[in-house]
């Protein structure tokens, strides 16, 4: 199976903190080969760009999804890779002040492992997905704080991110009318520069949300919590 779209997007922006007014034409060409049988599934394709008449690097991508449900669980096994290419928003280039109209398109390099189990029995059923990420960008954007009270984006070379995500959902329920969901959402991240183990300043090493929901015939009950662990405020990893 061949799939292919084009798209166009037409990008304006104008305020007080903009010099003149922005504006920007993109054009996205993205296609892809899928082979599908009863034991996996499987996809090659690549990307193309034209933004400001300039054309993008080659994108390539490929992915790879195992389906398993004779098993006590079903599971769904994805690996995929992928070239991403993100061009600098309006605001990063012509913001005033703190816009950097000399930033470069940031490029990255992705592969992720995907791991998806649904369960259910009786009552009570359950999904969980974890998620494991590796990210190699060059030119990457990162906001950096000045000694006025405005930021500036800037292109810091070449950065390695890595982590893993863990999304455990679980419903029970109680009668037709009355159940419990559960939410637990916990997200490790490592972001460094290339050859160096320093985390880059803001992004903090973990975070984790817990959510719930009653739900009844008469009454509705939500309740939520957000954890962010500490993030560094300097490049040498010191302050907290």
């Amino acid at each position: 199976e061949y799939q292919a779209d084009l798209s166009y997007e037409y990008e304006t922006g104008q305020s007080t903190n903009y010099t003149e007014i922005a504006q920007r034409h993109k054009i996205v060409f993205d296609n892809e080969i899928i082979y599908n049988n009863k034991y996996f599934v499987s996809s090659l394709g690549f990307s193309e760009m034209l933004v400001a008449g300039k054309l993008s690097p080659f994108l390539p991508k490929a992915k790879l999804i195992f389906k398993f449900s004779n098993l006590p669980a079903d599971i769904v096994f994805v690996v995929d890779y992928s070239s991403k290419l993100r061009y600098p928003s309006l605001n990063e280039l012509y913001w005033t002040p703190g816009g950097n109209i000399n930033l470069k398109p940031e490029t990255s390099q992705n592969i992720n492992l995907n791991i998806d189990i649904k369960r259910s029995l009786n009552r009570i059923s359950f999904e969980n997905k974890f998620v494991y990420f590796n990210i190699w960008a060059n030119n990457y954007i990162q906001w950096n704080p000045t000694t006025n009270i405005y930021w500036i984006p800037k292109n810091i070379g070449s950065v390695y991110s890595r982590g893993f995500n863990n999304n455990l959902n679980i419903n029970l329920k109680y009668t037709e009318d009355i159940s419990l969901d559960l939410n637990f959402d916990y997200t490790f991240t490592q972001i460094s520069r290339l050859k160096s183990l320093r985390q880059l300043i803001y992004v903090p090493y973990s975070q984790f949300n817990f959510g719930s929901d009653f739900k009844s015939k008469w009454i509705n009950f939500g309740f939520n919590h957000h954890y962010t662990g500490k993030r560094f405020t300097d490049d040498i990893n010191l302050n907290a």
